[in-house]
């Protein structure tokens, strides 16, 4: 791709318009497909070494549209947009799909005591705290302390909802099934805020549509952890919803659960990972990665450079994590 000839790609946007909901559901089901999960080592850091040479305005020769595409979606797959540092596979998007469903055939194969219980749960909502971590916004260093503190306390009080959820609705699952399992969804709430605290105290970065860097807003950060909270609760929906559904047909008079009563793990096992293939991209795609904010909303000192700013902007952005 000649510079020269062509004019150049703005990596900082993507192939499709992230305005709409279809265009931001099209990057992120190719983005965080399972698939992008066997890409080699190399081939990651070949795509790391297109996208960053890119960016400074090289010239890469031979290097088509589409090659330049793929490259940044790899790219997107595997690194965290701030700090450039590649991400575990346990904590990337793309890997949500096998790890979710390692957790939930656990789940529904060793539920045998209440010990077993809050085992799975310990371990299904540490990976979801890992997931946090690695998807959360700006470039600020965390302490071992810092870290160490937010895992506790969101993985602790994510497990005493969930653990109070159950125990309240155990004898009442059958009366209010939908309202038991968004019971536990509503633990993200805690999870998430609280793996991300230290965006909470230091704020995240907040730039123009050059990429000019204005500071860091506190105020950014809650609006962008709001967000995950609700995408992360409508994208685990459909696995909390359509399996039950599916499930409670297939065991009615003669289907056939009930003429194979063995099948009922594996089948809900199916059904859930059928659900999982699209509540990654669904939950991402609910809001802009690059979220705009009004400057008027934001801190004092933030508006003030934006002021000084030729043409000064009435909205800023920032990365809102995933």
């Amino acid at each position: 791709m000649n510079s020269s000839t062509t004019q150049r790609i703005n990596l900082d946007n993507q192939k499709w318009d992230q305005n709409t909901f279809l265009g931001r559901f099209k990057y992120f089901l190719v983005t965080t497909n399972v698939l992008r999960l066997f890409h080699s080592e190399s081939e990651f850091d070949n795509a790391k070494d297109i996208v960053t040479r890119y960016r400074r305005g090289e010239d890469i020769p031979g290097l088509s549209e589409d090659e330049l595409w793929k490259a940044k979606h790899i790219y997107d797959s595997a690194f965290h947009p701030d700090t450039g540092e590649k991400v575990h596979w346990v904590g990337r998007m793309s890997g949500q799909l096998p790890v979710n469903t390692f957790i939930y055939g656990c789940m529904l194969n060793f539920y045998k005591t209440q010990l077993h219980v809050l085992f799975w749960q310990w371990v299904h909502r540490s990976a979801i705290a890992f997931l946090n971590y690695c998807n959360r916004s700006g470039d600020s260093p965390i302490s071992l302390k810092t870290l160490g503190l937010s895992y506790v306390l969101g993985v602790g009080g994510s497990l005493i909802v969930t653990n109070s959820m159950h125990r309240f609705f155990e004898r009442r699952q059958q009366a209010f099934p939908l309202l038991y399992r968004l019971g536990v969804a509503s633990a993200t709430y805690i999870s998430i805020p609280t793996m991300r605290s230290p965006e909470l105290m230091d704020g995240i970065p907040v730039v123009d549509e050059k990429g000019t860097r204005l500071g860091n807003s506190v105020v950014a950060a809650q609006h962008g952890i709001n967000r995950v909270c609700v995408s992360r609760i409508v994208g685990a929906t459909p696995v909390m919803v359509i399996p039950p559904i599916i499930m409670n047909y297939l065991q009615k008079d003669n289907r056939i659960l009930i003429r194979h009563p063995k099948l009922h793990n594996p089948m809900q096992v199916l059904i859930v990972v059928g659900c999982l293939l699209f509540a990654a991209p669904l939950c991402c795609a609910i809001f802009p990665q690059k979220s705009p904010i009004d400057v008027s909303k934001l801190e004092s000192d933030i508006q003030e450079k934006a002021a000084k700013l030729p043409h000064s902007p009435k909205i800023l952005y920032y990365n809102k994590g995933l």
